[in-house]
């Protein structure tokens, strides 16, 4: 996965600090999330701006599925995103957005660098 990129969020009517957001291959065997709603992103391009949101940060937005969120992405830019499913995270924190790494990276200005390792 893509190095987390530190967002917040904007919800109807509230502002939250998502936390951070990961990028995935679209071709990826090894994240598999349980979806709790929607889709997911399947059949979507991976060049929209679709995400998976942890359920439990949907609750405080009071989002979901279909929703539309903005995402702070640093340095003055913004995005708008479109949930299209909800997961239990995957992370101690349960605050990170997952969306394919082509998009993420192409909205953080970071096309054709090397990915993260750890």
């Amino acid at each position: 996965m893509q190095k987390p990129a530190s967002l917040a969020a904007t919800g109807p009517g509230s502002e939250k600090d998502v936390g951070s957001a990961a990028g995935f291959p679209t071709d990826t065997q090894f994240f598999k999330p349980a979806l709790s709603a929607g889709d997911g992103l399947q059949g979507v391009s991976p060049t929209d701006r679709y995400l998976l949101l942890n359920q439990k940060m949907a609750e405080t937005l009071k989002v979901g599925v279909g929703d539309e969120i903005e995402l702070d992405l640093g340095q003055g830019r913004h995005a708008t995103w479109v949930i299209a499913g909800l997961i239990q995270d995957l992370t101690p924190s349960g605050n990170t957005v997952y969306m394919y790494r082509d998009v993420l990276t192409q909205e953080l200005n970071q096309v054709n660098r090397q990915p993260w390792r750890k």
